[in-house]
């Protein structure tokens, strides 16, 4: 039997996996202080983001409620990332981390999706649905 989640169960998912891989990664040898805020960066973009969003390509309705709680993990995680504190400004934390809205992260990754269907060749069952 197969299980289908809820949007809200996969934002629940979502803010789990953002916070708990950024603090694994963090707490596992890669030092905020020690490292160039590149390199956490990239790590942030190239191992969190996609664990933790895998899927919201989607997610179809998704509350007000859901997007802060998935935007207080996002700056959750960048805040940490720089070794700032929970009370620092978020707008300072996401310019100096060169980071954007986890919104924009999930909208960029379904045009994404939409471009990779529309690119399909004609053959494919799921190019006849676009």
């Amino acid at each position: 039997m197969r299980l289908i989640l809820t949007d809200r169960q996969n934002v629940d998912n979502a803010c789990s996996k953002l916070r708990g891989t950024m603090l694994s990664l963090l707490n596992n040898g890669i030092n905020p202080d020690t490292n160039n805020p590149l390199t956490l960066r990239t790590l942030y973009y190239s191992c969190v983001i996609p664990k933790a969003l895998y899927g919201s390509e989607l997610w179809s309705c998704l509350s007000n409620s859901d997007m802060l709680r998935l935007e207080r993990s996002h700056r959750c995680c960048v805040k940490f990332a720089h070794s700032y504190r929970q009370s620092t400004d978020t707008d300072f934390c996401l310019c100096t981390f060169g980071s954007v809205p986890s919104l924009n992260i999930i909208e960029y990754r379904k045009l994404v999706f939409l471009g990779q269907l529309c690119r399909l060749p004609g053959k494919y069952l799921s190019k006849n649905c676009v």
